[in-house]
């Protein structure tokens, strides 16, 4: 059951639709910030042409993940997650590319994890 209510209202049922929509609604501008996010990350690793203060998975997981949804977006037919995605996945990309152009050691924030895999301790 969803409740709906306005400023001084008794809460009621409400139209499914009616909660649909504000759902979109409220996803489209909470993404804003998201999207504000990576293009200010992005046009930091490509001004500052470094990207050691990011970890790898900031770098790949966002461009993954916005691939993924923009997909879905698409075959649902769902106009806000391929809007959202559409404006994320070119920032994530760039990240992602100035990360491997940038990083001096890109793949090192993965050795502690496959130590730790592996049964291997750092000693000292």
């Amino acid at each position: 059951m969803v409740i709906c209510f306005g400023l001084g209202e008794t809460p009621r049922r409400c139209p499914m639709s009616t909660y649909v929509e504000m759902s979109r609604i409220l996803t489209t501008v909470g993404s804003a910030g998201m999207i504000y996010a990576l293009y200010a990350q992005a046009l930091k690793v490509w001004k500052r042409k470094s990207a050691d203060d990011i970890h790898l998975a900031i770098a790949v997981v966002p461009f993954l993940s916005s691939m993924i949804w923009f997909n879905y977006g698409i075959s649902i037919k769902e106009w806000p997650i391929q809007l959202i995605c559409g404006l994320e996945l070119p920032a994530s990309a760039l990240i992602c590319i100035g990360y491997f152009r940038y990083c001096k050691d890109p793949l090192g924030s993965l050795k502690p994890f496959v130590q730790r895999l592996l049964g291997r301790r750092k000693r000292g």
